[in-house]
């Protein structure tokens, strides 16, 4: 499997290190509103993003310290 890129990316690590036995926590950050451009996001990128927790969940096998 490939690494991801983008908005996929930071899910990957997440669920990797979820698997892998370590506490994970939510840090929320609050951004401002654009005011001008647009977001580079496409739909590819939003799909593959979607499409990943599915195919990690088959991938990554589970943590022995998990109970």
């Amino acid at each position: 499997m490939h690494a991801q890129q983008g908005c996929a990316f930071p899910i990957e690590m997440t669920f990797r290190m979820a698997r892998g036995g370590l506490r994970v926590t939510e840090i929320p950050i609050r951004f401002a509103d654009r005011r001008a451009g647009k977001s580079k996001r496409d739909g590819k990128i939003v799909r593959e993003a979607l499409l990943l927790v599915p195919k990690l969940r088959r991938q990554v096998p589970r943590s022995r310290l998990e109970p």
